[in-house]
């Protein structure tokens, strides 16, 4: 069977941006910083898991950096594999994305960009959470224009929010940036007269904000601590 033009341009884009990203992956290494600070606080919580309540970091890039050392038993490798992965894979959600609001001319090209946009590769090639969170919030706002575009019915189709919700929820578990595109897209929704959408978006994707902060003024008595200091202090 011979391949769409649509699935030809995604594989198109993944050979491109995987092998361009594996090129940079073998001639780098993490740089002194964040990546360093995050191995070793995932190396901390494999000592002694426990179920991250507060402190500056947000926990699920901690989460899965603890899963691949755990899985490949290599701190310096495994957590970069992690980035290059959901750096890759970004060119899905992506491509589709632009493809829903324009065309698949625009997402070809603009796929192309992104997989030969360096700071994209260079967190892909890094101990960062930024591919992660670039990948979710991607998702999210690819299945919140399919959500938005979709016509008004009397049956609610519950597919499109609810992925999006539980992708913007994950989103918020990664970058505090990704509580930004909650009231955004809950508005935007009320406009549109889809409550019931607006809802599920909103609903699920709220519960890791508000958790966080009642975690955080219940440990350290500030809702979102902004010093790494404290959470080092807390540690």
């Amino acid at each position: 069977m011979s391949m769409t033009k649509k699935t030809k341009d995604i594989f198109i884009l993944l050979t491109v941006s995987f092998f361009i990203r594996v090129v940079f992956f073998l001639l780098t290494d993490d740089i002194f910083g964040d990546p360093a600070d995050k191995i070793v606080e995932a190396l901390r919580w494999l000592q002694s898991p426990e179920f991250i309540t507060h402190g500056y970091w947000l926990p699920l890039h901690n989460y899965l950096i603890a899963f691949v050392i755990f899985i490949f038993k290599n701190p310096a490798v495994s957590p970069r594999i992690l980035s290059i992965t959901t750096g890759t894979l970004t060119i899905i959600p992506y491509y589709l994305l632009v493809k829903e609001l324009f065309s698949r001319k625009i997402a070809f090209y603009s796929g192309l960009f992104l997989s030969l946009l360096y700071y994209h590769i260079l967190y892909s090639t890094q101990t960062m959470n930024d591919t992660i969170f670039i990948f979710l919030s991607v998702l999210s706002l690819l299945f919140f224009f399919r959500t938005y575009k979709a016509g008004n019915k009397e049956t609610v189709s519950f597919h499109n929010p609810l992925i999006c919700g539980i992708s913007l929820f994950l989103a918020g578990m990664t970058r505090v940036e990704g509580w930004i595109l909650i009231p955004v897209m809950f508005f935007a929704l009320l406009y549109k007269k889809k409550y019931a959408e607006a809802f599920i978006i909103g609903g699920i994707s709220s519960l890791f904000p508000l958790f966080w902060f009642a975690g955080n003024y219940y440990a350290l008595g500030s809702i979102l601590p902004l010093a790494r200091s404290e959470e080092r202090r807390v540690g």
